[in-house]
């Protein structure tokens, strides 16, 4: 009778002098199939004076004594599990003297076009398309790797581009319930220390398909900058209020400047966080591409002044505040339609009832601006976008 035999060895040194490869080149095929599900070209690895061994004292962690390592490659590709995406990168180079990271390109490419991503995966989910430039990180502590830490001094991330779309004809998986970033950062298997995350000139266009409408509709914010300190999940810090807090300044659908903020705090149990912001004046019409798909409203005239909003949330409630001014605004409710049809028709008698119902101008004139309040109960099972 056979048996499985499993046998542990335990290292307490490794020291190596010198090792060098040179364009190199890996692919990885499925036999069944002939699919290549890795590859990876022109492959160039350093490594000088490695030697890993035990603390003194303590034979559960290792430290690690290195002259000098570096990485590169010109090229890679992955067909990520489940058939779903590719992963395409750029030129690859690191540096273990130098503390540093760095990757020319980033594309993570979906298997199947928007109207048919969901019913392929076959539960709704948002299907995302990314691409991105230059990604630069600065000031690794590689050693920390070794026991589960990732410690670095800042993260670059230059031309990231994020077209996510979530199909809502397509029926919800009720046991899933998405964790927000915060959280998401708390819960990690590994310590998180990186003072400084910079994004520049990012791109995301948020899309949602639903019933009744032949064509996704959401909100595009371009020339997006931000900032995001605080990332960190040590015990400790967290235990003291360590917090995620995010500054982005962009043009809202790729047209009108606006400003957001976001305090984080970083695993609350109630999952609290807060965000303000603001956006300079623009056309009504600038937010068609979102209201005509998703709300079969669409503004045929008026100007938006400017908005200030303000809310407080946590995992199942948010509150807070809306200023919404604006000048001769006129609307339009349009016909719901079916799959197959591309006409738009207008419902005049709604849009007579819209207009009838909400105000031309906010304020009126010699009238206080009217404010709305914000309060309404999370779905868990959504997240933080949806």
């Amino acid at each position: 009778m056979a048996s499985d035999t499993t046998v542990e060895i335990t290292v307490k040194e490794v020291a190596l002098n010198s090792l060098r490869i040179d364009d190199a080149n890996i692919q990885y095929i499925d036999m069944a199939t002939g699919q290549r599900l890795i590859e990876a070209s022109a492959i160039n690895i350093g490594l000088n004076d490695f030697w890993l061994h035990n603390t003194e004292g303590d034979t559960l962690s290792h430290e690690l004594e290195l002259g000098d390592a570096s990485i590169e490659m010109s090229s890679g590709m992955m067909e990520l599990p489940g058939g779903f995406y590719t992963m395409k990168t750029g030129e690859l180079m690191i540096s273990y003297a130098d503390g540093s990271f760095s990757l020319d390109s980033f594309e993570m490419i979906p298997a199947y076009p928007k109207g048919t991503f969901g019913k392929k995966f076959g539960k709704q989910t948002d299907r995302f398309d990314i691409t991105a430039g230059n990604i630069t990180i600065e000031g690794i502590q590689f050693d920390s790797l070794l026991n589960k830490k990732f410690i670095a001094d800042e993260i670059r991330l230059s031309t990231p581009h994020a077209d996510i779309c979530r199909d809502k004809r397509v029926a919800r998986d009720m046991s899933i319930f998405p964790k927000l970033f915060q959280t998401s950062l708390a819960q990690l298997p590994i310590e998180v220390y990186v003072p400084s995350v910079k994004v520049s000139n990012a791109l995301v266009d948020y899309q949602e398909i639903v019933e009744g409408s032949n064509k996704p509709g959401g909100v595009i914010i371009g020339n997006l900058d931000m900032i995001i300190a605080g990332a960190c999940n040590y015990p400790d810090s967290i235990k003291n209020g360590q917090a995620l807090m995010v500054n982005a300044k962009g043009m809202l659908m790729g047209k009108s400047e606006m400003q957001v903020y976001f305090y984080l705090p970083v695993g609350n149990s109630t999952e609290y966080f807060t965000f303000h912001g603001s956006t300079a004046p623009f056309p009504a019409t600038n937010l068609n591409p979102l209201l005509a798909p998703l709300a079969f409203v669409e503004a045929t005239d008026g100007t938006i002044n400017s908005t200030h909003f303000y809310a407080m949330a946590m995992n199942d409630t948010t509150v807070g505040r809306l200023e919404f001014k604006y000048q001769d605004l006129n609307v339009a409710v349009l016909k719901k339609k079916k799959e197959n049809e591309g006409i738009e028709h207008e419902n005049k008698f709604l849009s007579f009832l819209a207009m009838t119902a909400i105000h031309k101008n906010n304020p009126h004139a010699n009238k206080p601006v009217r404010i709305a309040s914000m309060s309404f109960t999370r779905d868990r099972n959504k997240g933080f976008f949806n």
